[in-house]
């Protein structure tokens, strides 16, 4: 997989799972929120119940040497949610939506985690009768592992190091590539390598060394040939 990784051998890459969550309340005039069910108080006790979780899933997995910590991530925040209008400052929305991002390491069970927060949701909306909650997992990508013997590996290898006169750096993508889907769908092995730095996606003003460009380009060549049984000497 080209990825910006600094053209490191990246054998390991950490999964992702995404579920979207909706509490539902009682719409209500914000002078008289009385008169409905406020959905921000039940999301909050949710989303501490899922900084919990994370902290518990860091002890009980540690860190990964090439992908550190596991995650869970609150990334988007809606309330009314995506189709229920639009926000207004004297109303109390009667629906409140969050998408969680977990970012999974080897040894992580996303069905667990998924029934974790199912439990959790229902014991955040349990305080009132009138509150309602809706959970889906909008797409699970485990995490993949390719060992360092594996051929695939071996010869992107020899070819960094014939090319740079260096022995590879090894590491891990702390995203979820289209790997993620090959290796699940197809069972194909993968190594992330690509130029570019690895901390600079989605910022603003992305860049490229040419010069690491033209490494990778010359490694993929030499790669490919050397993996087909091409006579590279």
């Amino acid at each position: 997989m080209c990825e910006p990784e600094e053209n490191h051998l990246c054998i390991t890459q950490k999964g992702v799972m995404w579920i979207q969550a909706r509490i539902h309340g009682v719409m209500a005039h914000g002078a008289m929120p009385l008169t409905g069910v406020n959905t921000a108080y039940p999301m909050a006790r949710f989303l501490t119940l899922v900084h919990s979780l994370e902290e518990r899933e860091i002890a009980r997995h540690g860190r990964d040497a090439f992908l550190g910590q596991p995650s869970i991530t609150p990334t988007v925040l809606l309330s009314p949610p995506r189709g229920g209008g639009e926000p207004q400052n004297n109303v109390m929305p009667g629906s409140t939506e969050v998408v969680l991002d977990f970012r999974l390491i080897p040894g992580q069970n996303p069905d667990w985690l998924a029934q974790q927060v199912e439990t959790m949701l229902r014991a955040a909306t349990a305080v009132d009768s009138r509150l309602d909650y809706k959970m889906a997992v909008l797409e699970v990508r485990r995490p993949t592992k390719t060992d360092r013997s594996h051929p695939v590996v071996t010869t992107l290898a020899s070819a960094y190091t014939d090319l740079t006169g260096e022995p590879p750096i090894y590491g891990g993508v702390p995203g979820s590539t289209d790997g993620t889907i090959l290796n699940a769908s197809a069972g194909i092995p993968i190594v992330t390598c690509g130029p570019g730095d690895i901390h600079i996606p989605h910022h603003v003003d992305e860049w490229v060394s040419i010069d690491e460009i033209k490494l990778a380009a010359r490694m993929y060549a030499l790669a490919a040939m050397r993996y087909l049984g091409v006579n590279t000497s």
